[in-house]
């Protein structure tokens, strides 16, 4: 029997430690933690420095993951997986926190820019492209100048009841994505209907 091909991976970004954990630039790891738990699945230590689950899928396999790396190295890991399986841009979904959209609202994209995220920095530098798809999750728009201290920091009882919907609704996008062969239809479902909690 022919064994199970790798086709899809949706990498969270985030920093390792429990000291990390609840705060904004984090909530690309809960989206993951989210789905291993819905999924029933569980980690493992990988080799591209991070923390990995399997899904299998008819024939196919999904890889989700969490890189140990700390958000500013997050491209060591992508590229690690995405080179092992000779796997194209397309088939990384990366799940990031955006602070020039407000909590509440998501956005998938095929492709773009940073932004200013050193953790996108770092995945589009790794990989020498811009061209892969990112599920952006709003985390409050920030006129902070120290916007370092911002990230860090955790959201408010009032947001976290707000992150009760968007972070499984996050997790069906992430999963609507990886079975669908058009990213556009995924993308005009998504960012025509996620509720905005401005």
């Amino acid at each position: 029997m022919e064994a199970n091909r790798v086709e899809k991976i949706i990498l969270g970004i985030g920093n390792p430690g429990t000291q990390y954990e609840m705060t904004r630039h984090n909530i690309g790891f809960r989206v993951i933690d989210h789905l291993i738990s819905y999924l029933k699945i569980s980690f493992e230590n990988s080799l591209w420095n991070g923390l990995a689950a399997k899904m299998h899928i008819e024939n196919q396999e999904w890889i989700f993951i969490k890189p140990m790396t700390y958000v500013n190295l997050s491209g060591e890991c992508a590229k690690a997986v995405l080179s092992q399986y000779e796997l194209p841009y397309s088939s990384l979904l990366v799940i990031v926190d955006d602070l020039a959209l407000p909590v509440g609202k998501i956005r998938l994209r095929q492709k773009g820019s940073s932004g200013g995220h050193r953790g996108l920095d770092s995945i589009i530098q790794s990989l020498g492209t811009t061209e892969f798809p990112r599920l952006r999750i709003g985390i409050g728009n920030c006129i902070d100048p120290e916007k370092a201290s911002y990230v860090l920091s955790p959201f408010t009882l009032e947001e976290e009841k707000i992150l009760t919907e968007v972070i499984p609704k996050a997790g069906e996008v992430a999963i609507s994505w990886a079975k669908e062969s058009s990213i556009n239809k995924v993308m005009n479902q998504t960012n025509a209907t996620i509720t905005n909690h401005e």
